[in-house]
């Protein structure tokens, strides 16, 4: 009788370690739960003098080797490896302050460039077409089509 109980045992206790690994995803209202092992970034606001600007930027901490630097529609995201003293990255800041302003420059002249050059569908706005421009213009009849007539587009 022992020899049965002990071969049911590790079963048992596989079953129950099974279940305690697995993942409950909330259907319906409720935060998802975080996979084992993840563990959340701590970020922070920091702010930084280049040149004559004081820049805020986000600051992490990571497995990395090196200090990085991202220069996206966020603005400048700083990220260091755990070991590395604060004033180790701020003189790396201080030693890429060109790169990063002339880099955060370019950034805003193409959010720019992408602002101006997007195409507004409103009616009375001129839209590129071949080469040229095209106006758009209401027509009162119904029926849901455009139609071209020289460098104007009804909408009928």
């Amino acid at each position: 009788m022992k020899r049965s109980l002990d071969r049911a045992t590790p079963g048992v206790l596989r079953g129950a370690a099974d279940a305690a690994l697995q993942l409950v995803l909330p259907l319906f209202g409720g935060a998802a739960p975080v996979a084992p092992g993840a563990a959340s970034v701590p970020v922070q606001r920091r702010h930084a003098l280049l040149g004559r600007q004081v820049i805020e930027y986000e600051f992490r901490r990571s497995r990395r080797r090196s200090i990085g630097f991202v220069i996206d529609g966020g603005g400048l995201r700083v990220t260091a490896p755990r070991h590395t003293p604060l004033a180790e990255v701020d003189a790396a800041l201080t030693e890429k302050s060109d790169w990063v302003l002339r880099k955060m420059q370019e950034w805003r002249e193409h959010v720019a460039r992408r602002e101006q050059s997007a195409i507004r569908w409103s009616f009375d706005e001129s839209v590129p077409y071949l080469g040229g421009q095209l106006r758009l213009e209401p027509a009162p009849a119904p029926g849901g089509r455009a139609v071209r007539r020289a460098t104007v587009v009804e909408v009928v």
